[in-house]
């Protein structure tokens, strides 16, 4: 059986030797680096890992910046944020960022190997605990009419239509742009403009959206 490929990204030093060597015990993972916040980023194509287990108590926007960068280059690659609060409320924001999987900050080894194995699987983990704050979050951004969202789809060009259902299949830029014979650079202003036509923030955001759109036209009264 392949092993799991991890890559740890994690600050201190004592922790990240610490996670280190609690998953080297396993015979089914594999750590492929461990590096902090400060690194290159683009080391992360090196490693070639599975699973990036990514502490959230790193400055928020290098945490943000790592999570974007993989989404950008590595669609396919699982993120598990690790050290999170029972409080926190940014927990649908990390989901819509992409991440498969959170550990909480007082989680025993076997959580932690269980969550990672879990994502690894292709699952997606949440604490219980965090559920009841995951679902305020979600009736706090149904704002927006059901409406709007039909008519907002509708106004994209043919050539963001096609790249909006490669996104939706989880295709980086670079998979995207050597499909359509384009570049990267372009490939990220159409993604830009895509986001601002349906008053999006991340592209992670993409996938449910369709999936809602879907539904709405599907049960939309003519």
């Amino acid at each position: 059986m392949d092993k799991i490929k991890v890559l740890i990204i994690e600050d201190n030093r004592l922790l990240r030797e610490t996670i280190h060597k609690i998953l080297s015990l396993q015979e089914d993972i594999q750590i492929v680096g461990a590096i902090s916040s400060d690194d290159d980023k683009t080391k992360i194509i090196d490693y070639q890992p599975d699973v990036v287990l990514i502490n959230i108590s790193l400055n928020v926007q290098k945490c943000i910046n790592f999570i974007e960068f993989i989404h950008s280059e590595l669609s396919r690659l699982k993120i598990i944020l690790m050290d999170l609060s029972t409080k926190q409320e940014e927990v649908l924001d990390y989901i819509q960022l992409g991440v498969s999987g959170f550990i909480l900050s007082n989680a025993a080894a076997e959580e932690i190997l269980s969550t990672l194995k879990s994502v690894a699987a292709g699952k997606k983990i949440l604490p219980s605990n965090l559920i009841e704050i995951l679902f305020e979050k979600i009736v706090q951004n149904s704002g927006k009419s059901e409406m709007n969202q039909l008519k907002d789809l509708q106004e994209l060009t043919s050539r963001e239509r096609t790249i909006i259902e490669k996104l939706n299949k989880g295709y980086s830029n670079k998979e995207i742009a050597y499909e359509l014979n384009i570049s990267v650079e372009t490939v990220k202003s159409h993604v830009h403009h895509i986001l601002e036509k349906l008053s999006l923030k991340k592209r992670t955001q993409i996938a449910p959206y369709l999936q809602q759109y879907v539904f709405l036209k599907s049960n939309r009264p003519y």
